[in-house]
């Protein structure tokens, strides 16, 4: 039997997506759906976003799904 693994989309804990992974870490969340950043739908995220996102599946996160939106 597998066990179950939670994820999240970022923009529903919060848009500013440093402190949504973050907070979802402190959670023991590490997986991860993307749709907003802080200004405007993936994959327009600005660079610092991009970024974050290289860093956190650096680390061994995973990003499950990204939503462009339609």
């Amino acid at each position: 039997m597998s066990m179950l693994e939670i994820g999240v989309v970022t923009d529903e804990i919060t848009r500013d997506l440093a402190a949504s992974l973050s907070y979802a870490r402190d959670w023991g969340i590490g997986l991860f759906e993307l749709r907003e950043g802080s200004e405007r739908r993936f994959p327009h995220f600005t660079p610092t976003e991009v970024s974050l996102i290289d860093a956190a599946v650096a680390a061994g996160e995973r990003i499950t799904a990204v939503s462009p939106g339609i």
